[in-house]
């Protein structure tokens, strides 16, 4: 039987201790000795204490370091769909798996996202495609978009669902992970079964690493949960190159994502409208496309270098242009046109459009070719909002 009371009154002894010798800076090799001595008996004894829990229905050995680190297949992970004899409600996203038992109206037989359950689907919850081939972990030829939305999804059910595993335990790691910290006596972690130790629980690589070193906390650690063996994780709980490469993917959709939104700040996207019996209408505002700014702008087309669609945005057209706004004072400022951005290389006017109007009307074509350029489906709108 497991002492959680006696785990508590333990760590905060060690943890006040350790604040002592640390706050009057004392040096006292002896007692640092024996307190390394008495963690690596109380991991120990941990070790020995949790050999034969049992984790959900799976057995679960630590006699080797290679049985340290449990996996699901995606035969085994198919037989927790939710179905009258499966073992459960799962699903997986990037490899990790989560018990979605509390969404089964969602996620379960007849639910509307029941192709999410019993496999790892990451590539539907950014496409939306929930037939069974569409229903993939591949993430290939995915947009920047698609790939930022991915970790959303991830973020999500870190959020929401527990990763599968005994919950149990969840107090375990979190006494040993707070105990090693407070006493300080590990070195860095390092090695590969400490990258998958991190990958896994998504934690700082700096905190981690700081704070173990002991191959029966990673064990302790590591048996709380799943994940899936396959596409993002190998055999020996290490990312694949599949995973790496989506890490890759991911940064440079991150900062395609920074330079978008500062280019957004710069051209806000246009208000547009349509009307039975009336047409369309296009114009800019102070707060168009959702951005607030001290002038309106008027309507120009806006090309994409190195692509063949445009889109409708607001520009300055009065004062500096402003990307040099914030860097030049009122002397300089005199040197520049007073056109805003009017003289941008990627911006073309709209035909039969008043150059200095803030509003024109639309022909029913131009407003769908608008609309088909700006609009474009956020795969997001039409996923499980749980």
């Amino acid at each position: 039987m497991f002492y959680p009371k006696l785990v508590v009154v333990t760590t905060l002894q060690v943890f006040l201790i350790s604040a002592a010798v640390s706050y009057y800076n004392l040096t006292a090799p002896a007692v640092v000795s024996s307190l390394k001595k008495f963690l690596d008996d109380w991991l120990l004894l941990l070790e020995q204490r949790v050999r034969n829990f049992p984790i959900r229905s799976t057995k679960f050995v630590l006699s080797s370091s290679k049985n340290r680190l449990h996996f699901f297949t995606k035969s085994e992970l198919s037989s927790y769909d939710g179905s009258v004899k499966s073992k459960g409600l799962y699903l997986a996203i990037l490899g990790r798996i989560y018990d979605v038992s509390r969404g089964r109206e969602h996620y379960g037989p007849g639910g509307a996202y029941h192709i999410f359950a019993g496999r790892d689907a990451t590539r539907a919850f950014v496409t939306g495609d929930l037939s069974a081939e569409g229903a993939s972990d591949d993430l290939t030829n995915l947009s920047n978009e698609e790939i930022i939305a991915v970790q959303q999804w991830a973020d999500f059910y870190d959020k929401e669902y527990e990763l599968v595993g005994d919950s149990s335990h969840t107090f375990h790691f979190s006494a040993l992970f707070f105990y090693a910290r407070s006493v300080r006596l590990v070195e860095a972690l390092s090695g590969e079964r400490g990258e998958a130790l991190i990958n896994i629980f998504s934690l700082p690589a700096t905190d981690v690493r700081t704070n173990f070193n002991d191959a029966s906390a990673i064990a302790i650690a590591v048996i709380m949960i799943r994940i899936l063996k396959g596409t993002y994780y190998n055999s020996d709980g290490n990312p694949t190159r599949s995973l790496e490469d989506y890490k890759i993917r991911l940064n440079k959709a991150l900062k395609w994502k920074q330079e978008e939104d500062a280019e957004a700040e710069r051209f806000p996207p246009c208000n547009s409208e349509w009307i039975q019996g009336g047409g369309g209408r296009v114009w800019c505002s102070h707060n168009s496309g959702g951005v607030k700014r001290r002038w309106a702008g008027v309507p120009r087309k806006l090309l994409k270098p190195g692509s063949k669609h445009s889109r409708c945005v607001c520009v300055k057209n009065d004062g500096t242009f402003q990307k040099e706004e914030d860097n030049v004072n009122d002397e300089e400022a005199n040197s520049f046109s007073r056109r805003g951005d009017f003289d941008h290389p990627n911006l073309l006017q709209y035909s039969n459009c008043d150059p200095e109007a803030v509003s024109f009307r639309l022909t029913l074509s131009l407003f769908r070719t608008l609309h088909q350029i700006e609009l474009d489906p956020q795969r997001m709108s039409s996923e499980p909002r749980i």
